[in-house]
C-alpha cells in the first residue's frame, strides 16, 4: 500500500524524491537527493527539516501530534525504517560528524518512529 503525505503535514515530513528539498534538510539528505538525480538506487526516504527540530527544542507542544499525523499519513506502520540525523554540520568538505548522533535501525510502528526521532534529536543536544 502506498501512503501519501497529508497536505497539512507536507512541510513536516518531506519526500526526498520531491523537488525543492530545502537546504535545512541537511547534507546527508541533500547528498542522497543528488544520488536520486543521478538515477542511483536510493531507498524511499523522508526528511524532517531543521525547523521541526527547532520547534522540538523550544518545547512546542503541538509538534508531537503533528509529527504523528505526518507519520500516519505518509508511512506504512507495518514496514521497518531507519531513523538517522542529517544536519548542515554533518558530512561537509571540512568536517564529518559521523557517529556523533544516534541512529535507529529496524524501527516499526508510528509510536516507535516518533520515539526514535525524539531520541535522535536528544542525541544532538547531548555532550
Amino acid at each position: 500500500m502506498r501512503h501519501r503525505p497529508a497536505r497539512v503535514n507536507a512541510r513536516l515530513l518531506q519526500d526526498l524524491r520531491a523537488r525543492g528539498l530545502p537546504p535545512s534538510a541537511g547534507n546527508k539528505a541533500l547528498g542522497l537527493r543528488r544520488l536520486v538525480g543521478l538515477k542511483a538506487r536510493v531507498p524511499a526516504t523522508w526528511v524532517i527539516p531543521w525547523e521541526a527540530y527547532e520547534r522540538y527544542g523550544s518545547g512546542d507542544e503541538s509538534l508531537e501530534a503533528e509529527l504523528l499525523a505526518a507519520l500516519q499519513a505518509t508511512l506504512d506502520p507495518g514496514r521497518h525504517y531507519a531513523v538517522r540525523s542529517s544536519t548542515n554540520a554533518e558530512d561537509t568538505r571540512e568536517a564529518s560528524f559521523a557517529g556523533q548522533f544516534r541512529t535507529h535501525l529496524d524501527v516499526q510502528g508510528l509510536e516507535a518512529l516518533a520515539a526514535a526521532i525524539r531520541d535522535v534529536w536528544e542525541s544532538a543536544r547531548s555532550p
